[in-house]
């Protein structure tokens, strides 16, 4: 897992689907992204993340931080910058 790229992750809060995963290497770093530590915790984490409403303004923001405009604005930002150099 440690060369994985957690693709699902990224489609299932892009659909506002809640995430409670293993603690794997390359998850993202969000609070929208629930980590387990064991399969208790796996199941309590399930159950709060299906009724915990304040879960849904964490998956905004990881949609708005991880939209291609926000990922690419640097990048474009520099290229204009070199452009008018």
């Amino acid at each position: 897992t440690e060369n994985m790229n957690p693709l699902k992750i990224f489609i299932y809060l892009a659909n506002r689907i809640p995430v409670v995963s293993t603690d794997v290497s390359n998850l993202p770093d969000s609070p929208a992204v629930l980590i387990a530590n064991n399969h208790e915790d796996f199941i309590e984490k399930c159950k709060y993340a299906i009724k915990e409403t304040t879960l849904r303004n964490e998956i905004d923001t990881f949609i708005k931080n991880n939209s291609w405009k926000k990922r690419f604005k640097s990048l474009i930002d520099e290229v204009i910058d070199g452009i008018s150099s």
